[in-house]
């Protein structure tokens, strides 16, 4: 289940930044996911795999001058090796299944 991560989520977060070679402690990585979450232009996504995440997106939107509209800035995208190869990271970009009145949780804002 593709969601917003959390703070309760630190440890696992920074398991897997560590995966991409950028270690950090959980109680910064909690600090920087607090900080994220109070940013509307920001958006940070764990693929939840209960008990342990087993990916993450971080997404920044940026207006733009030259044109109306926006781009998304994916500052980080990692997926667990155990968890490679089987749908994981593509789960972050498919558009999830609508709901009867409304969009099903984990839906990028």
């Amino acid at each position: 289940m593709i969601r917003d991560a959390r703070p309760a989520d630190a440890e696992g977060v920074a398991d897997l930044l560590a995966e991409l070679g950028y270690p950090g402690e959980p109680n910064e990585v909690a600090r920087r996911l607090e900080r994220l979450a109070s940013d509307p232009g920001s958006r940070v996504l764990v693929a939840d795999g209960q008990p342990e995440l087993l990916g993450l997106a971080s997404l920044t939107v940026l207006p733009l001058l030259h044109e109306d509209g926006c781009w998304v800035r994916i500052s980080a995208f990692v997926v667990t090796e155990a968890s490679r190869r089987r749908g994981v990271g593509r789960a972050f970009w498919t558009p999830p299944k609508r709901k009867r009145g409304g969009v099903a949780a984990g839906t990028p804002r």
